[in-house]
């Protein structure tokens, strides 16, 4: 996951996208059309694949041409972006070779071509050395996003400081918004509940339409599932209350996570605790609504069983229902009804073929499994 932290997406060069010289730009200001585009993935969902290998297009060009102006700081310096964020190496390496031999001043650029060339190893090596407190104002997040990069299976507590680091030094763009994004994929179920909620107000409050912002849901989701498994019942109230100070769009979201993995866990006072939370004041959303109804009929079934065997659940037929909600229900009825049974079902029983004689009750079990395999299966 982490290489989604590069943050050209898919820089294409396209080798005969030639521009009139007259026609052209200084490189600096087309690396500026370049961050634009990309900036523009970070506060919405548009499609920008054209657009933006069409301008890395043209920044190769230039970069190939007689009119780049190598001994501009501000140029190489652009070069050294382009190369840091994931830029495609292949249409400026031999300009960058020739045009750093033997510069002392060109150094940086030099280590930003060394690790877009580098395996792993030596990629990281080419970038130890530079910090970017001291880097230009305009490469000092880009380098910082680069190095946690490198340390993030190695040194997680480093990555985690460079991370902070490039979201400090480039705010308010797509850098700031892969290393918010990946300052989450480097926590785990032991993570401090403030910490993990500072960066979602953080991520949500500026990059709630982002490009990437479901595949950082989609983390937060498993994050805080990990989190809620570690939580003592003592505590599972105040962590609910942070989950409860969230945006709507992510707390409602973690919030049924949490409920689910509380009823697999037969844990049926954090199943409830984490349904009150997004049930109250959703009543707008009926999807939603819906589940907390269901997660709460379930819940009974864990805490004496106020269902009565052979009763409906109330959203039994609720076709928009998702393929683990059902699942999840069907296996509830087969617990309510074991419970409940007169005669309880062996578990030999249970899993064995059918017997001459058994019991009505037996009989509503096996239907049970096979309504569970048939939700399994991907049926309907």
């Amino acid at each position: 996951m982490l290489r989604a932290a590069t943050i050209a997406i898919g820089l294409t060069l396209a080798a005969g996208a030639g521009t009139d010289a007259a026609e052209q730009r200084p490189v600096y200001q087309l690396m500026r059309d370049l961050q634009d585009i990309q900036d523009r993935s970070a506060f919405g969902k548009e499609e920008i694949g054209d657009r933006l290998a069409n301008a890395a297009a043209r920044f190769a060009e230039t970069v190939k041409s007689e009119q780049m102006a190598w001994n501009d700081e501000r140029s190489r310096n652009a070069v050294a972006y382009f190369l840091l964020t994931g830029g495609d190496v292949r249409g400026v390496k031999w300009p960058v070779v020739a045009a750093t031999k033997d510069r002392p001043e060109a150094n940086l650029l030099r280590k930003a071509l060394e690790y877009s060339v580098a395996d792993k190893g030596n990629a990281r090596d080419a970038l130890d050395t530079l910090d970017p407190r001291e880097a230009p104002a305009e490469l000092a997040g880009a380098l910082a996003l680069a190095q946690a990069r490198l340390m993030a299976k190695s040194d997680r507590v480093r990555a985690k400081e460079k991370l902070v680091a490039a979201q400090i030094l480039s705010p308010g763009g797509l850098i700031e918004e892969a290393a918010l994004r990946q300052q989450l994929f480097l926590l785990d179920g032991a993570a401090d509940v403030s910490r993990v909620a500072r960066i979602v107000h953080r991520y949500l409050g500026r990059f709630a339409g982002s490009y990437y912002a479901e595949n950082f849901l989609q983390r937060l989701e498993r994050l805080a599932e990990d989190m809620w498994i570690g939580t003592g019942s003592a505590d599972q109230r105040e962590f609910m209350g942070v989950i409860d100070s969230l945006p709507a769009s992510a707390r409602a979201r973690l919030a049924m996570r949490i409920a689910r993995s509380s009823l697999l866990r037969g844990d049926q006072p954090g199943a409830l605790i984490a349904t009150d939370t997004t049930c109250k004041g959703q009543a707008e959303d009926e999807a939603i609504l819906r589940r907390c109804g269901l997660y709460r009929e379930i819940a009974s079934v864990y805490g004496g069983a106020e269902t009565e065997r052979g009763t409906g659940f109330a959203f039994s037929h609720w076709d928009g229902a998702a393929d683990e909600d059902r699942l999840l229900r069907a296996c509830a009825i087969l617990v309510r009804d074991y419970v409940h049974s007169t005669q309880s079902p062996k578990l030999d029983d249970i899993g064995g073929s059918t017997a001459d004689g058994e019991s009505q009750d037996v009989q509503n079990v096996r239907k049970q499994i096979a309504d569970v395999d048939l939700v399994l299966s991907g049926g309907r």
